[in-house]
């Protein structure tokens, strides 16, 4: 989950805790430059970010997706929500209240946000 301004928006609602868009999402594929290549073609403005591709439509600067090799299939490897950045610590109370396990440590965890898996019931 990715943190972003703290400035409130027509659409906020100061009575929930909420997630106010897609931030960007990654994924894995068998070959870097195929993938490259499609994306190009496919009219997006690709950008080499050492072993990883960032996706960006032209003209703005945010990275939409990021592109990484290494899967024999295509593989979604994480989705990052937007949230505000003042309500990042009641989020974490909530998965808290929920039992979800924050992880400290993984292939693409950082320390922005909180990053947690999925679990099955």
């Amino acid at each position: 989950m990715a943190t972003t301004n703290t400035q409130p928006s027509p659409a906020r609602r100061r009575d929930r805790l909420g997630i106010h868009s897609l931030d960007h999402f990654c994924f894995s594929v068998p070959d870097l430059a195929v993938a490259k290549q499609f994306y190009t073609a496919f009219g997006l403005d690709v950008r080499d970010a050492g072993d990883a591709l960032h996706l960006h439509t032209f003209g703005h600067s945010h990275c939409w997706a990021i592109v990484r090799e290494g899967t024999p299939h295509k593989r979604i490897q994480y989705l990052s929500f937007g949230a505000y950045g003042d309500e990042i610590e009641a989020f974490r109370a909530r998965l808290g209240s929920e039992n979800v396990e924050l992880l400290r440590s993984g292939a693409h965890v950082t320390d922005e946000g909180l990053w947690f898996r999925e679990t099955l019931i």
